[in-house]
């Protein structure tokens, strides 16, 4: 081969393995390059994405631990979240998360075991991803919860769940799970 042939033949190497480093990029976070959801505002919760253990601690000090399971689905368009507390009579529950674009704004649904059924607006506080709801109480009353994801790096990150009886002046914590990522 000529000095010529062998230079294009290596510029075509590394043109074939940049395009395939993306692909495989694109592939991995489970969205596909020609997805409607490959867009900055559908990354704001790919952090999230992955095997997760959570640890809490109930007002008594009980420990109890739990995994989390979050992968991309629909082309990449939706986060299905699979939880499932450690134990007999635990929680076991499931939310799956959306960017809807018409809104500009994140929804989630969660269900789970107790025969919840909740529905998430999402929202940045102080800078922080989450979800947060309002509903009326059986006696009337306005309650608003919401859960923040706080302290996020690559392999940890803290859940925080909290509620407003008094139109969001001032938030009760409620529960906070410590995640870290599960090794394979």
């Amino acid at each position: 081969m000529t000095e010529k042939g062998k230079a294009v033949t290596l510029i075509l190497r590394k043109v074939m393995c940049s395009l395939g480093a993306w692909a495989f990029l694109l592939i991995a976070s489970g969205v596909h390059a020609n997805s409607p959801c490959a867009t900055p505002a559908h990354a704001m919760f790919d952090f999230w994405v992955g095997t997760w253990r959570g640890t809490w601690t109930d007002a008594a000090g009980k420990a109890f631990t739990a995994r989390n399971t979050v992968v991309r689905s629909h082309d990449g368009c939706v986060i299905q979240e699979s939880f499932k507390q450690d134990g007999e009579r635990s929680l076991v529950g499931s939310s799956l998360s959306v960017f809807d674009a018409r809104t500009s704004q994140w929804r989630q649904t969660w269900v789970d075991n107790s025969g919840a059924y909740l529905d998430f607006i999402g929202q940045s506080v102080n800078g922080e991803p989450g979800f947060a709801r309002q509903f009326a109480a059986k006696d009337g009353r306005r309650i608003s919860q919401r859960m923040r994801f706080t302290n996020i790096a690559k392999s940890r990150f803290d859940w925080v769940w909290e509620r407003s009886l008094d139109d969001e002046k001032n938030w009760q914590l409620m529960w906070t799970i410590r995640y870290e990522r599960d090794k394979p």
